[in-house]
């Protein structure tokens, strides 16, 4: 499996001459479309490419796309060629469609790979082929297989040693943008706590609230659900407020799902789908509160939350106190429930396996909620009224409306 690791740098992507079409399904994908989209990357592959066996990559795993494993087989050796590949495409599901639109989860992957993982700290499959289409929302990105890596299941939890890893390297990623942030590398990357990024973020949670209490009951005491629904009416604000203060660029769905380990120490992150520039403790919170069981996320918390700080200053020669930086990741803990509500308010869960992840994320963060007593940071208020505090507003002025309208178009349908 090594030659999946040669034949390409990290910087190498660029744009092909001609545009491929754009596959709608892996049933379009041949064997004539992968040595075109191969071959800036692999030159001379489609003399040496035979045929293509495509297979889907476990369900469960790809939410918001469909992932497939590309087995390449070629004529005599197979040399420096890689033997596999990965593809992402649109997802199939309408739900996953939506909230893919909604929060322009295609685009911000795409940009990733094309603009920042080339520099990037922290290591990511190498991108071979990538296009999308703002129109259609269509999008593929073919890319380094990571099958010499090893991968964990979320749902038994990393280890504390794995965490520490993890974090180290989110660490990493962000002391590397907390200083150039305002460069022209991020004049189009997706800002998440601009007003209107937020609010968009704000009336899809709102949206969700009542479906993920309804379809979850069992996880919500009445103290939980009036924390949801509090931080409902607030998200811009708090997303804006507590973002601030450490703006960065952030991987967004940093879990263990989306993570491989190397016997080497080799580390590697995927799935960038929710990428972009927002604040840092948002990463390590989801990863914690959702990647680590409760047990050992209490054991490792706060040797995790010193390693952050330490690989910070030692990186950049940012000194953000472990007082702080403990302050910030009981903030990102509150704000977890974006995700938690968002997926599991939302999404078809009839894959058993999702199903599982879902309910487990959302049960990890509500305890953790409680447990970190993360509601204390629903009393930050905003010293004065600012665009943040209005488009709050707005959102939930609009809110209430639709939900009104909705309400009374149902009552005349009965």
């Amino acid at each position: 499996m090594a030659a999946n690791r040669k034949g390409v740098t990290k910087g190498s992507f660029r744009t092909h001459m001609t545009q491929l079409n754009i596959p709608v399904s892996f049933t379009d994908i041949s064997r004539s479309w992968i040595s075109n989209a191969l071959e800036d990357a692999f030159n001379g592959i489609g003399e040496r490419l035979q045929d293509v066996r495509v297979e889907e990559i476990g369900a469960g795993y790809g939410l918001m796309a469909s992932l497939y494993r590309c087995f390449l087989e070629y004529s005599g050796s197979q040399g420096s060629f890689p033997q596999s590949v990965v593809l992402k495409l649109t997802s199939t599901d309408s739900a996953s469609l939506r909230l893919a639109k909604s929060l322009d989860l295609y685009q911000r992957e795409y940009d990733f790979y094309k603009k920042i993982q080339p520099t990037a700290s922290i290591r990511a499959p190498i991108l071979y082929y990538g296009a999308f289409d703002k129109k259609s929302n269509q999008f593929v990105l073919v890319l380094e297989d990571l099958c010499y890596l090893k991968a964990y299941n979320q749902l038994d939890g990393a280890t504390p040693e794995q965490a520490i890893v993890a974090i180290a390297a989110i660490a990493k990623l962000h002391s590397q943008y907390w200083k150039n942030r305002d460069s022209k590398e991020f004049a189009d990357a997706y800002k998440a706590i601009t007003p209107l990024n937020a609010a968009a973020v704000h009336f899809v949670f709102r949206s969700n609230i009542d479906s993920s209490i309804r379809k979850f009951p069992q996880f919500f005491s009445p103290h939980l659900e009036s924390v949801v629904n509090a931080f409902g009416r607030r998200v811009t604000e708090l997303m804006i407020v507590s973002g601030e203060s450490d703006v960065t660029f952030c991987h967004g769905d940093y879990r263990l799902d989306n993570m491989f380990f190397g016997d080497d120490g080799e580390f590697a992150v995927i799935d960038w789908q929710v990428s972009g520039l927002a604040g840092g403790s948002f990463d390590v919170a989801y990863f914690l509160t959702g990647s680590l069981t409760p047990e050992t996320r209490k054991l490792v918390e706060r040797d995790a939350i010193q390693t952050y700080c330490n690989v910070v200053e030692a990186e950049s020669g940012i000194v953000v106190t472990f007082e702080e930086a403990w302050d910030f990741y009981r903030q990102g803990v509150l704000s977890c429930l974006l995700t938690a509500i968002i997926v599991s308010g939302s999404l078809d869960l009839s894959i058993d396996r999702s199903n599982e992840l879902v309910i487990e994320g959302l049960q990890r963060t509500l305890l953790a909620i409680e447990e970190l007593q993360a509601d204390e940071f629903l009393g930050i208020k905003p010293n004065k009224f600012t665009m943040a505090s209005f488009a709050n507003a707005f959102v939930n002025l609009a809110y209430d409306t639709y939900g009104l309208f909705r309400r009374t178009k149902e009552q005349r349908t009965t």
